[in-house]
């Protein structure tokens, strides 16, 4: 009996810095959503809308949202080569506005939110989807201030397709 409450005290005494670690990590301060579209659509659905204002509530609970960032796709994934159509540009352009629409509604007071439409292939964020790491490296150590960070531009690259929206909320954290 005795060796069982030493094994569950040791194992205690191991979990808890593990728990209070996670919650103070650098991924943690970045808050996602991905939000899919039928396809030609840009309208958000009640449940989209019920998506983003969780995510907001989520956020601010842990602290105060610094940056908010939206990129989203037309319904065809880009070439390697040459643009998409207007109508697919246009169509990113529309999804980006409706997801702004939404969060300023619910964010109140934040006065900047930065959009990529990755329909657009002079969108710089665009490019660097087929980056090596090497060359993000460089990219992300000459960084200004508010400028994409490798946490958020890694969510958005992960979670990112055609007929998807990626919205990035960055949080800091509360003392």
């Amino acid at each position: 009996m005795k060796i069982c409450n030493w094994l569950l005290a040791l194992s205690l005494l191991c979990f808890v810095p593990l728990a209070m670690a996670k919650g103070y990590s650098k991924v943690d301060m970045y808050h996602s959503a991905v939000i899919s579209f039928d396809t030609g659509r840009h309208e958000l659905s009640s449940s989209d809308m019920q998506k983003l204002r969780t995510l907001i509530q989520e956020a601010q609970a842990r602290g105060e949202i610094s940056k908010v960032e939206v990129a989203a796709w037309s319904d065809v994934k880009h070439p390697t080569k040459g643009d998409l159509s207007k109508s697919s540009r246009d169509l990113a352009d529309r999804r980006i506005k409706s997801i702004k629409t939404t969060l300023r509604r619910d964010l109140g007071k934040m006065k900047y939110i930065s959009s990529f439409n990755m329909a657009e292939s002079a969108n710089w964020l665009a490019r660097f989807f087929n980056t090596s790491e090497a060359e993000l490296d460089a990219v992300f150590a000459k960084r200004e201030n508010g400028a994409l960070e490798r946490e958020d531009f890694l969510i958005i690259k992960r979670e990112g397709a055609p007929s998807k929206a990626v919205v990035v909320l960055k949080v800091e954290h509360k003392k």
